[in-house]
């Protein structure tokens, strides 16, 4: 859980700084107008809190990643189902016009720098009340 939680917070910031001091932009066309006024609300909540210039790196791609690479130990039943999830979650970036596809890479990326610096620190063996203490 601990080692999950390091790596979900370290793709947060490291996706935030990218979103910060890189900002990119993908021009998206306006949501339609639907006749179900619970789904209406929710494109419209969508279309005023989620940016168009978080782009890059993808964090759907980034957390889902995580997620996936967190639970590669399970059962292979597990690993199908969330390797189904992965692989869905990955191509609707693209398919609702969300993202590039260089932002599904940046997004891998993320996912295996936080886990190279997970694998670093586990190996230093430092303990996460050691780590909260220095």
């Amino acid at each position: 859980f601990f080692s999950f939680a390091r790596q979900m917070f370290g793709a947060l910031v490291l996706c935030g700084a990218f979103f910060i001091f890189f900002p990119t932009t993908y021009p998206r066309p306006p949501y339609p107008q639907v006749d179900n006024g619970v789904i209406q609300l929710a494109m419209n909540l969508v279309a005023a809190g989620d940016m168009p210039t978080n782009c890059f790196p993808s964090m759907h791609v980034a957390l889902t990643g995580i997620c996936a690479w967190n639970v590669r130990r399970q059962s292979r039943g597990v690993c199908v189902l969330m390797g189904i999830w992965t692989f869905l979650i990955f191509a609707s970036t693209l398919t609702t016009k969300q993202h590039y596809f260089v932002d599904i890479l940046g997004g891998i990326g993320v996912v295996v720098a936080m886990a190279a610096l997970e694998a670093a620190y586990v190996r230093r063996g430092v303990t996460l009340k050691a780590w909260f203490s220095r």
